[in-house]
């Protein structure tokens, strides 16, 4: 079953602090700043912990890895987190709440983003994925393009 609602033009693709060119770091921190309140659930984090703050939020952040340095694997469980959470700010929403955001940071790559979006993320942090594409083949314009592609992907 498919629950992607969203389309490679709506997916929002993020870098990662822990990969990002520490020279513009500004220019990341001001974007940032813009996202408004926000709330981070680690892999052992319930989500259960969002009941209490729902309507105080923008953006939901899952680390799909164990936050500290980049190139983890992603891990598994997160997808099932995932749908959970999409459930409940769907709940949130019909009953007139405001929209918020679902992000997920931690081992994103182009043969798992495809699920990670299915089952329910809008916006997807990917650090090694990019930014270990460098210069070759295209360089970070090809592995964005083909994660928004693997992202589409019915």
């Amino acid at each position: 079953m498919s629950t992607s609602h969203v389309s490679p033009t709506t997916l929002r693709l993020a870098p990662s602090i822990l990969s990002a060119d520490f020279a513009r770091l500004g220019e990341e921190v001001r974007t940032i700043e813009a996202a408004g309140a926000g709330l981070v659930l680690n892999p052992a984090t319930p989500v259960e912990w969002l009941d209490h703050v729902m309507e105080k939020l923008d953006i939901v952040l899952l680390m799909s890895a164990n936050p500290g340095f980049g190139g983890q694997k992603f891990i598994p469980s997160t997808l099932a987190k995932l749908r959970s959470v999409r459930q409940r700010i769907t709940t949130h929403q019909a009953q007139g709440g405001q929209p918020i955001w679902l992000e997920v940071d931690g081992g994103v790559k182009l043969d798992n983003i495809n699920e990670i979006v299915r089952a329910g993320a809008d916006t997807c942090v990917a650090g090694s994925a990019v930014f270990g594409a460098r210069d070759a083949d295209g360089g970070y314009h090809r592995v964005l393009r083909e994660l928004r592609r693997q992202a589409a992907t019915p």
